[in-house]
């Protein structure tokens, strides 16, 4: 198994063995009294061999040369001079052994021990008791420690996991007891006590019995990408408010104007009224034994106009009351709208859903009819409100726009948007559908894919889906999404997990370490 040639004293091939041959391709009688090439090997490894062997020393190490089909052998050599009674060198004996397949996997792990040390991920590998067994120099930058002081010992605190990241972590302890991988993001303290961020992924390592030996885990620091976003979210939501506001102001200015027509009326009513009680008041001073006369107090209450007012009077008050309802119920929505908490609690969905209808009403109102199919048993989901009703906006506003392609300004008849909630086993699904213009299944397969938009120059940013997608799928776990006809509508479907993940049984001490 081992190729084997012998050079004489001028350096020249004088025998090769048959496995030489075969590892080489050529026959003994082409190599024979031919100098080795050595022309892969670097000169200075050639001027080290050969020194050695001139010495009289033998010589090890590995050698290349090119096969006759131009690949590369790789060999593990040795050559020793041979030498007379006298020590003089008659020639030199080699044996070459075919390490090709071993220096390919030695390269494999080169640029895989590369790859992973130029990585910006914190890459770590844990032992089944919890030990460090190798984190790579992210790592080490990321949480100001060093492999060599923490080799072999437990790890500082790699994650605290306050509410509600602490049922992500123990989701993250039962998947990974069960030999299953699992990805999350996970609040956690640095050595120096700074708090971070991570997209985590943990992957057991298993021997060729398929045992688990070990636990793979990669952190990538996202705290800053996650401010970015909230950045941009807020940026998107006051955009969205801007452009919001010409419908909002409009939606508020009308029952304003009547609540304030109808004030003037009452003030002016009100005018009438205590003159007709100073009318009154005089007849009585001039009543005959407490007695008015009949015709006179006529012509008072009919100077007065009485059965106008008694008429007009109480609309007017029931309209005023009907006008501050309307404003109260837009600043309402508005004031849902703009939750500000970014963690999730529990939200009643159906509200918020319509809500943020009412903020968008100048969008569609004169030119689809809203219809609403809410499930009044739905629980509440935990969501982050204001990402949340930011997705149900832009998925409203897409809507009238997908019909305002179809009926123009409404002078084509009005279209319907569909807003309904419903459970599905421990999931609320939203489901919002227009009878808009529709997409193709080549635009349907790329909406959410960031800066991609059908709209026209100016009306679109190609964000807004992409970030619904962001916050439906990274930030809740749920899903989203579209059914679409051309010509026939499109419908948005999303789904949210009615719990937080939950890890169910507590798993064993053991299982709860490694993890």
């Amino acid at each position: 198994a081992t190729g084997m040639v012998i050079l004489g004293a001028d350096k020249h091939i004088r025998y090769v063995n048959p496995q030489y041959e075969r590892q080489l391709g050529y026959s003994s009688s082409e190599l024979i009294g031919q100098l080795p090439d050595r022309g892969l090997d670097s000169p200075d490894l050639y001027a080290d061999l050969w020194q050695a062997l001139e010495a009289g020393r033998k010589w090890s190490g590995r050698l290349s040369s090119r096969r006759r089909d131009g690949s590369v052998l790789h060999e593990q050599t040795t050559i020793a001079p041979i030498c007379d009674a006298t020590g003089g060198i008659l020639g030199y004996v080699a044996t070459l052994l075919d390490v090709s397949h071993l220096h390919a996997v030695e390269k494999r792990l080169q640029y895989l021990g590369a790859a992973i040390d130029s990585a910006d991920e914190c890459i770590q590998i844990l032992g089944m008791d919890n030990t460090v067994i190798y984190v790579n120099p992210a790592y080490e930058r990321q949480h100001g420690v060093r492999l060599a002081d923490i080799v072999g010992a437990k790890p500082p605190t790699m994650m605290s996991a306050p509410e509600p990241n602490s049922d992500e972590l123990r989701a993250m302890i039962v998947a990974v007891s069960r030999g299953e991988s699992w990805r999350g993001t996970l609040k956690c303290t640095s050595s120096r006590g700074e708090p971070l961020t991570e997209d985590v992924s943990v992957s057991p390592i298993r021997d060729n019995k398929g045992m688990v030996t070990a636990y793979l885990i990669v952190k990538r620091d996202i705290s800053e990408k996650l401010e970015m976003e909230q950045q941009l979210l807020r940026g998107q939501k006051l955009e969205a408010v801007g452009q919001l506001a010409a419908g909002i102001a409009h939606e508020i200015n009308t029952p304003t104007q009547y609540v304030g027509d109808n004030i003037r009326f009452l003030k002016d009513s009100f005018r009438e009224i205590v003159a007709l009680i100073q009318r009154l008041n005089q007849l009585q001073g001039t009543a005959t034994d407490g007695r008015i006369a009949a015709t006179e107090l006529a012509r008072v209450l009919q100077d007065t106009d009485t059965d106008y007012l008694l008429t007009e009077v109480p609309t007017a008050i029931d309209q005023s009351i009907d006008g501050v309802d309307r404003v109260s119920r837009i600043v309402r929505a508005m004031k849902d709208f703009s939750h500000p908490a970014t963690e999730r609690t529990p939200l009643d969905i159906n509200r918020a859903i319509a809500s943020t209808a009412t903020v968008a009403s100048n969008e569609w109102k004169y030119i689809a009819e809203l219809q609403t199919d809410f499930d009044m048993d739905l629980p509440a989901v935990p969501v982050m409100p204001g990402d949340f009703n930011q997705v149900i906006l832009n998925m409203i506003v897409n809507a009238a726009h997908a019909i305002g392609e179809v009926v123009g300004d409404g002078g084509n008849g009005r279209g319907t948007i569909t807003l309904a909630t419903r459970r599905v086993q421990d999931q609320a699904e939203i489901r919002i559908s227009d009878t808009g213009c529709g997409m193709t299944p080549e635009t349907a397969a790329r909406i959410f894919d960031p800066f991609f938009t059908t709209k026209a120059v100016g009306k679109g940013t190609g964000q807004g889906l992409a970030m619904a997608h962001n916050v439906v799928v990274l930030r809740h776990g749920g899903t989203i999404t579209v059914e679409s006809t051309p010509g026939a509508g499109t419908s948005f479907i999303i789904r949210l997990p009615l719990e937080v993940p939950d890890a169910g049984a507590a798993p064993s001490n053991s299982d709860s370490e490694a993890a």
